[in-house]
């Protein structure tokens, strides 16, 4: 039986270095600085809720994509900032913490913890 080889995701993991801010106010945006190894495609940033489990049933699950300005490089260090849009309202988001993640070709980056409020 051959190994399986499993492909290097490592390259393409983006990693979250900087927030203009944790606390977001709805309908305001605010700065994202991430590093990536190998750019590869597009990066996204995703807000996930903080779900719950009751009665063997998960509640609370969300996922956001933010809306976001196209990145843009700084220096030659695989360092990219780019402008985030906050969700408009709390019937997309209610107010709560959420966990950010930059995700390129399907690999999330580790989350950051931020809180969504009026």
């Amino acid at each position: 039986m051959a190994a399986c080889k499993l492909r290097n995701y490592d390259r393409l993991r983006p990693s979250i270095s900087n927030l203009s801010t944790k606390t977001i106010k709805y309908g305001s945006t605010f700065e994202v600085e991430f590093t990536v190894t190998t750019r590869d495609g597009v990066v996204e940033l995703n807000l996930l809720s903080a779900p719950f489990t009751t009665h063997s049933f998960g509640m609370g699950q969300r996922m956001l994509k933010l809306e976001m300005t196209e990145p843009e490089a700084m220096e030659d260090s695989g360092k990219f900032t780019t402008t985030a849009a906050a969700p408009a309202s709390s019937v997309v988001a209610p107010a709560s913490f959420y966990i950010l993640c930059a995700v390129q070709a399907g690999v999330p980056s580790t989350g950051v913890w931020v809180q969504i409020s009026s």
